[in-house]
């Protein structure tokens, strides 16, 4: 079994009221976790070396979203970005 161990250092999410960094976060981390245990991602990122900055491309969502999707979004821009 492979581990994937993931640090990051800062992630700016513009636009964001106060208050709704906990869904975010929460959305966020529970979506990454599921999108990296998929199959076949630990043996895609072992194959590269490591990434010093990635830049997600522009997404956007409803206003009335809750946060916890903001945060499943942001992390499917991530998986989607590191699956290039």
């Amino acid at each position: 079994m492979k581990r994937i161990t993931v640090h990051i250092g800062t992630l700016r999410v513009l636009g964001v009221a106060p208050g709704q960094q906990h869904g975010i976060a929460a959305g966020f981390e529970a979506e990454l976790v599921r999108l990296l245990a998929g199959a076949g991602f630990a043996e895609h990122l072992s194959r590269q070396s490591s990434i010093e900055v990635l830049r997600v491309p522009r997404s956007s969502i409803a206003a009335d979203a809750r946060p916890e999707r903001l945060g499943e979004r942001v992390a499917q821009g991530i998986a989607g970005s590191l699956r290039r």
